[in-house]
């Protein structure tokens, strides 16, 4: 389908392709997240900033997902931090 949008009007595509790109790996980098593969994510995220940054400013749910996943390995190391202090009493 895209190829035959090529054919048919470049000019058009040319424009609008590279924001594409950058929501299609801002999804990407959301469903990597949901499985748990940050450093996907990361890459994701930077591929979406290469192709279009702009959408981190249009749309809030762009800008949402570029903060998770740079906060990403905080909050495992703050969640495996506070996990890892509880100290199991038997006689509580």
């Amino acid at each position: 389908m895209i190829q035959g949008l090529i054919v048919n009007s470049p000019e058009l595509v040319e424009k609008v392709l590279p924001t594409a790109y950058a929501y299609m790996y801002r999804y990407l980098a959301r469903l990597s997240l949901t499985a748990g593969d940050a450093a996907k994510a990361v890459y994701f995220i930077n591929q979406a900033l290469a192709a279009n940054s702009s959408i981190f400013y249009r749309d809030p749910r762009s800008l949402l997902t570029l903060v998770v996943v740079r906060l990403a390995p905080l909050a495992k190391l703050v969640i495996k931090g506070s996990l890892g202090s509880a100290e199991y009493t038997a006689n509580n």
